[in-house]
């Protein structure tokens, strides 16, 4: 049976590759139903516009018709209970609690034995996510489990959420803030994006399909080199097999489904870094199933290869292709030519 890390993994890995937030949820009740040999459940998620009201967004092993039409506030019922509290509720007879509502006709009261723990990022409580049994109380090792599955899953429940509710990689929310000049503006925000990785590539279009092949072959080759080299210069201090690892990773850029599937994506109309991102989280995915624990983490081989190439690729990529009027600059840093990438008569404002 996999380790309880190799299981958090595989859950996090097919909810960060899920298109949407609603793809997400149900890969999430599916996974847990299965992993921690429960028969049903459960995740509530916070109302965008009411943060004090969790909605049931997706459930597994209950009456499907209850999805979308329970609702409960901050304090009310178990589920609003475990969000307001923002800790975890173990329960061996939930029906008993004095918190417990009844949603008529779910099919709850067959499993009594509920475990249920709030999602939480920078200390905001996204949802929570309960299972249920119809015997066997849930041990405390299966409590940590879903408890740091739920931290793991908070980002990328705001992953989805995001490309669920933004049809574009460029975002149109408004924001106001206090200036660090005289004066006061109000704007549309374009992020800096400065950590490289996997995970914060944006999904994006592309009508220039030679020009992304033409940058992603560009990064590649680069890669190819830089690993050859390095092969060549460790021979003298490390292993013979140390350095062939060097090499293995440069063949694999040669050629085969790494290069063509990712051009494939390309060709499709998406531009270069997320076409690479899907191949590799596809890649990875793979080995992160096969029971054999040395081939299991040869995943983390193909997202370090998958790395070093999106690093070499972004420097051929232009995060902004364009600049709204009221343009407000936001980074950790900005930079003074991060200002000279944006026209004059755009920029309003630096956050």
């Amino acid at each position: 049976m996999p380790s309880m890390i190799h299981r958090l993994q595989r859950i996090v890995q097919e909810v960060n590759r899920a298109p949407d937030i609603n793809s997400a949820l149900v890969l999430i009740t599916e996974s847990l139903t299965r992993d921690l040999n429960a028969q049903a459940c459960s995740i509530f998620l916070a109302k965008e516009s009411d943060p004090g009201v969790m909605v049931l967004q997706a459930s597994n092993g209950l009456n499907p018709a209850i999805i979308g039409n329970v609702e409960r506030k901050l304090g009310q019922g178990l589920i609003g209970t475990i969000a307001a509290r923002a800790e975890s509720m173990n329960l061996i007879d939930a029906p008993k609690h004095k918190k417990f509502l009844l949603v008529p006709d779910s099919g709850e009261v067959d499993f009594p034995i509920l475990l249920g723990v709030p999602i939480i990022a920078h200390r905001e409580v996204l949802g929570v996510i309960s299972v249920q049994r119809a015997k066997n109380a849930f041990n405390e090792d299966e409590e940590a489990f879903l408890t740091t599955l739920a931290a793991q899953l908070a980002t990328s429940i705001e992953r989805a959420e995001s490309k669920g509710r933004v049809g574009t990689e460029t975002s149109t929310h408004m924001i106001k803030g206090v200036a660090g000049a005289p004066g006061m503006a109000i704007g549309v925000a374009m992020v800096l994006n400065r950590g490289v990785n996997l995970e914060s590539v944006p999904d994006k279009k592309t009508d220039d399909v030679d020009g992304e092949l033409k940058s992603f072959r560009a990064a590649v080759s680069k890669v190819c080199k830089e690993l050859t080299d390095q092969a060549e210069k460790m021979r003298a201090s490390l292993p013979e097999e140390e350095c062939a690892l060097f090499l293995a990773y440069a063949q694999m850029l040669t050629g085969g489904s790494l290069i063509d599937d990712t051009e494939k994506g390309i060709i499709a109309g998406n531009w270069a870094p997320s076409s690479w991102r899907d191949t590799i989280e596809q890649h990875a995915y793979v080995f992160t199933q096969m029971e054999d624990r040395y081939l299991a983490e040869r995943a983390n081989d193909i997202r370090d290869l998958g790395l070093r190439v999106l690093r070499k690729l972004m420097l051929e990529q232009s995060l902004y292709l364009d600049f709204p009027e009221q343009t407000i600059l936001v980074g950790d840093e900005v930079t003074a030519t991060d200002l000279a990438d944006v026209p004059l008569d755009c920029l309003s404002g630096i956050v």
